[in-house]
């Protein structure tokens, strides 16, 4: 079992379905992708290369796809919660698909890292 899939099994109800949506996302998009612990935290990688990290907070949750991956979709995530790196959602308001693969897409061919 990975270290994702460790920390999903202890979130419970509507942050456990949507984190488990984002994952799949994820999973889909990148066959072979790297699912480990980083500063505490869930991380996807790819060949090593870090694509975005992940966390349920009491009222929110996050991913941390990096400062240029949130400038990138920032203009589609008008009402969300962003600050440099971090994009906060909800259950209730999730993060769209089609922007979590953009972001996804943006971090598979980010060279800056």
């Amino acid at each position: 079992m990975s270290y994702v899939d460790e920390y999903l099994a202890t979130l419970s109800g509507e942050q456990k379905t949507e984190l488990e949506r984002v994952c799949a996302i994820v999973r889909d998009m990148v066959p072979g992708v790297e699912e480990l612990k980083t500063y505490g935290v869930p991380t996807f990688k790819k060949d090593g290369k870090y694509l975005f990290a992940f966390a349920a907070a009491k009222k929110h949750l996050s991913i941390y796809p990096g400062a240029g991956a949130v400038e990138a979709v920032e203009d589609e995530l008008v009402g969300f919660d962003m600050s440099k790196g971090t994009i906060r959602f909800t259950q209730e308001r999730p993060i769209p698909e089609p922007v979590l693969r953009q972001v996804i897409t943006y971090r598979l061919q980010d060279t800056s890292d």
